[in-house]
């Protein structure tokens, strides 16, 4: 709820599989997370009336997470990597303990 305001007008989604390169455009120059040349969620801008979306990509995540609570990290990772992104902020801004060892 600390980012209500700012975040109001972005709506998250979550699709199975990041975009082909043909479809992808600059998604990671304007605010994407990847890992290893694959594309993990990025921000697609609002255009007219639609919303902004920050989209995760299941798979790819899924791939990279050891087991349940390694993806329950990673996944909460990504999303503060890219709201910060969004805000222009730095991560640890969007969530004070990022990057606190458990």
């Amino acid at each position: 709820h600390r980012w209500r305001e700012e975040l109001a007008d972005v709506e998250f989604a979550v699709d199975l599989v990041p975009p082909t390169d043909t479809e992808l455009g600059n998604a990671v120059a304007d605010g994407g997370i990847e890992s290893g040349g694959v594309l993990l969620a990025q921000i697609v801008p609002a255009v007219g009336r639609q919303k902004t979306h920050i989209v995760l990509y299941r798979k790819p995540i899924e791939l990279r997470a050891r087991d349940f609570e390694d993806l329950e990290d990673l996944v909460h990772d990504i999303v503060v990597h890219v709201i910060a992104n969004y805000l222009g902020l730095e991560p640890d801004v969007v969530d004070p303990g990022f990057g606190d060892a458990d």
